[in-house]
């Protein structure tokens, strides 16, 4: 059986090719309905009701790179904190996108002082989870919280 990677999330929308049963790929963003997926550096959509979901070690399907992507000796800083509040000095809430990038689609937003789960940190953008859902925030809208205390 073949599963149709979609461009967007709709069965109407675009097929980007289609995958093999049992073919493992990253979750980027999940929805209610739509998965957003990494198959190999490309991104898609699959429905679901065709998936089954696993968690993994962090890492496990990313391929081997090097410490210092950009050559200037220094390693890109990860945070290990896994709460933050929103806490966005323009406006009184934040936008969250569908990606790390501020050209990517966004999902919404979330208003100063909302408590969201700080899945992975790093470039500049937070991989955030709120109630069930999960997306992109700006580092620099979120408080982060260590060991109970904002810091």
């Amino acid at each position: 059986m073949l599963l149709n990677l979609r461009e967007a999330p709709s069965t109407t929308s675009e097929v980007l090719t289609s995958l093999s049963n049992g073919t493992q790929m990253k979750v980027v963003l999940r929805s209610k309905e739509w998965t957003l997926v990494d198959v190999g550096g490309m991104n898609g959509y699959l429905l679901n009701d065709y998936l089954e979901f696993w968690t993994g070690p962090d890492g496990l399907l990313d391929p081997e790179e090097p410490d210092d992507e950009d050559g200037d000796g220094e390693e890109e800083e990860e945070y290990d904190a896994e709460y933050a509040k929103v806490s966005c000095e323009t406006a009184d809430k934040a936008e969250v996108f569908d990606e790390d990038s501020d050209d990517a689609n966004v999902l919404g937003t979330l208003k100063n002082g909302i408590q969201v789960q700080v899945l992975r940190t790093t470039g500049g953008w937070c991989h955030i989870s709120y109630q069930g859902h999960e997306g992109y925030m700006r580092e620099q809208d979120l408080q982060f919280v260590f060991d109970g205390i904002a810091a």
